[in-house]
């Protein structure tokens, strides 16, 4: 008996190897229409004021230039929070409660859209606590419709997290995508399991990431070896930066200076570094990208262990990485991203990009010049 169970333990560890290794023989290989390697996060929210039209024209007028330039401050996707009034309007905004973001304590689903009230002129970066954004002098700081970023940006990738399980807002934006043709363009969620199941049965054309438990069951299914074996219902893996977590400013900020929680991130740090586990999931098709990472340090090392993409609050300086960095401009199939002049264009270089050169990566190769040393925008201010 023993025996048996012994030879059956080496048989699931030699299948489950062969089928981490090649998961083609028993998986169709998803294939996504964008695989981003620049994400501006909240549209860069330290850069602009997050979430605003301001904030997302910066980066994404770039994007949707002629031959794909990539000119500086350009982006490959914009990520995204949507919520939705009382009058059925879906408005781009992270919080539910607009205190932190305007100052008003209400509940953004007890107001009419034209009673929003204005972001402040100065927010503090979530991600990188200490840091502010100060806008300047007649700066827009109105909370834009989801619809005037569809309307604005036809063709520019985004990363939309529906922030709360109402029916209305979920049915509102799979109508504005599906009327907008955006289904190749759109990749949306929640952490929400509920949630993310409500989003693909309104709309099972639009790619979705992975919710909290799901991604549990991921990495356990790693750890435990059944992985392999895992069907895969979800297109993008989305993760946060644990390390980030562990930095002085955040401990601080957020009160999580405990011997406890510095030892629990050390060790979920150390089971998310796994370059094998991303390398498996890229092999099946499903893209890796983590938040919200802000110094070159999280950039290197989120592109060390194998991630595609990086969701940034300072797009600017990603840019300045990847610029230094070229070889972390990852490939992916520019055509299906752009309006006709750039498919043209890009169609023009398709053999380079066969032999695993993106189109991005070559604009920023030939077009960005100057010097990207600095670190921070002037508009960022320290306390």
């Amino acid at each position: 008996m023993l025996l048996l169970m012994l030879l059956f333990v080496m048989l699931y560890i030699l299948v489950s190897n062969l089928f981490f290794r090649h998961p083609h023989l028993i998986h169709k290989r998803k294939s996504p229409h964008c695989v981003p390697v620049h994400i501006s996060h909240r549209g860069g929210s330290g850069e602009s004021i997050e979430n605003t039209m301001e904030a997302f024209r910066k980066y994404a007028d770039a994007l949707i230039t002629v031959a794909f330039s990539a000119v500086f401050g350009g982006t490959d996707m914009l990520e995204l929070d949507c919520h939705i009034t009382k009058d059925g309007e879906v408005v781009v905004l992270h919080d539910c409660v607009l205190d932190r973001s305007t100052g008003v304590n209400v509940n953004i689903s007890d107001l009419h859209y034209h009673e929003l009230p204005l972001y402040l002129t100065k927010l503090e970066v979530q991600f990188d606590p200490g840091n502010y954004y100060e806008a300047s002098s007649g700066a827009d700081r109105r909370i834009p419709r989801l619809e005037e970023l569809f309307t604005a940006f036809p063709s520019t990738p985004m990363n939309i997290d529906i922030k709360v399980d109402d029916d209305r807002l979920i049915a509102r934006v799979a109508e504005l995508v599906h009327r907008f043709k955006r289904e190749k363009y759109t990749v949306w969620g929640s952490f929400s399991t509920k949630v993310s199941a409500k989003c693909k049965q309104v709309n099972p054309d639009i790619p979705r990431f992975f919710p909290l438990n799901p991604v549990l069951w991921l990495f356990a299914g790693y750890v435990f070896g059944f992985l392999p074996f895992m069907s895969l219902s979800y297109d993008y893996l989305e993760l946060p930066l644990i390390s980030t977590f562990d930095y002085p400013a955040f401990r601080r900020a957020y009160g999580l200076d405990s011997f406890k929680y510095r030892l629990l991130i050390k060790l979920l740090d150390r089971l998310q570094t796994r370059r094998q586990l991303y390398q498996h999931l890229k092999a099946r098709g499903i893209p890796v990208i983590f938040w919200v990472c802000n110094t070159f340090e999280d950039y290197k090392k989120v592109f060390d262990i194998g991630a595609q993409g990086i969701m940034t609050d300072y797009p600017t300086r990603l840019h300045a990485f990847l610029q230094t960095h070229r070889s972390n401009a990852l490939p992916y199939d520019c055509a299906q991203l752009t309006d006709s002049t750039v498919r043209k264009s890009v169609g023009q270089k398709r053999n380079r990009r066969r032999s695993g050169r993106c189109f991005i990566k070559n604009s920023l190769t030939s077009h960005l010049t100057g010097d990207y040393t600095f670190l921070k925008p002037a508009n960022v201010v320290s306390h």
